[in-house]
């Protein structure tokens, strides 16, 4: 979509509410989540999965923290129940 990605966080941050924006990745690709974090966006969260790979190898059961988990809790505080 060629729109980096620290502005899509930004530009969600700056609804009202700002919108939540979660990003996961392993320890070789967290370096597009901090890059996020300039944004200001105050609903903003990152997640380093260690070992976690890359897209669904990260849903993979043993890592730590739970990908799987992580999207439910982000599903569960955006959208509810």
């Amino acid at each position: 979509m060629d729109i980096p990605y620290p502005v899509v966080v930004q530009t969600l941050g700056e609804n009202q509410p700002p919108t939540a924006v979660w990003c996961l990745a392993d320890e070789q690709e967290f370096g597009i989540c901090e890059s996020a974090e300039i944004a200001d966006n105050p609903a903003y969260q990152d997640f380093m999965i260690p070992g976690g790979q890359h897209g669904n190898m990260m849903l993979r059961p043993g890592l730590t923290p739970d990908a799987m988990q992580t999207i439910l809790d982000f599903l569960a505080q955006t959208v509810g129940p």
